[in-house]
């Protein structure tokens, strides 16, 4: 019996462990967050930041970035976001699709 007992309490940690292992999925409480070029294009005016000559349009519905003809110079900073993460494109809690139109470029 001591065997049987051994193998559910040895089944059962596998099962928890291979649990734990599965992605988190994100809460509906957690808001998506996207910033481009130093700003929050999701409270921007028309989801539009201007990127030198160019600019970013994000459309929350399809999660598209559209960078026309950017020219990315900033990147985010420290209490932009609720993390340490920077980035010149800085998406958490939303996927992102990323569409380019014309000549594009991140340099900071």
């Amino acid at each position: 019996m001591g065997k049987i007992k051994n193998r559910i309490i040895s089944l059962a940690a596998v099962c928890l462990f291979a649990i734990g292992l599965l992605p988190s999925a994100v809460s509906a409480d957690d808001e998506p967050i996207l910033f481009v070029n130093g700003k929050d294009i999701i409270a921007a005016a028309d989801n539009t930041v201007q990127c030198g000559t160019g600019k970013a349009v994000y459309d929350a519905a399809t999660h598209t970035l559209t960078l026309d003809n950017a020219q990315i110079t900033e990147h985010t900073k420290d209490g932009d976001i609720p993390t340490t993460g920077r980035g010149a494109i800085y998406a958490m809690y939303t996927p992102l699709n990323i569409v380019l139109v014309g000549d594009n470029s991140i340099d900071y």
